[in-house]
């Protein structure tokens, strides 16, 4: 496993690692610029990117870390929120779990190891739908139909 990027929990998971003795299997990567992180995709079996709704409301609306992992072929694990099922599509290009549950999460992380993705096929999802060629013609369409 490994884990890109910093937050508050990073001491804390550092040291949780250590005590149930999984240096070997988990490598903290810290911070990584965007230039460096679609190797770190393309290379991936899965991109796992839980998420929560907030005791007051907030929440992920779409995730652009999802968006670049698809876009490097790599399938994702989301939580089934609102912005996430416009881009992830059970099967396709990943799994939606259910937020809060440590048990869907663990069944959805084995099922995606297992999975044969067809990394090209989630790669293209990206291309075909969120290209900025694409996107530039939906903002078209959009300010053309004032």
């Amino acid at each position: 496993l490994l884990i890109i990027g910093s937050g508050t929990l990073e001491n804390k998971l550092k040291e949780l690692t250590s005590k149930l003795k999984l240096n070997k299997n988990i490598v903290f990567i810290g911070f990584l610029s965007n230039h460096a992180l679609p190797k770190y995709y393309a290379t991936a079996d899965i991109f796992i990117g839980p998420s929560i709704i907030s005791k007051g409301g907030d929440r992920d609306g779409l995730p652009v870390t999802f968006m670049e992992a698809i876009a490097c072929g790599c399938p994702v694990i989301a939580s089934d929120l609102h912005g996430n099922r416009d881009i992830i599509t059970n099967e396709i290009n990943g799994l939606l779990i259910k937020q809060k549950d440590s048990k869907d999460i663990e069944a959805k992380i084995i099922s995606g190891l297992r999975n044969r993705w067809n990394r090209n096929k989630i790669a293209d999802f990206a291309k075909n739908n969120y290209s900025w060629e694409i996107i530039k013609n939906k903002y078209f369409a959009v300010y053309s139909s004032l």
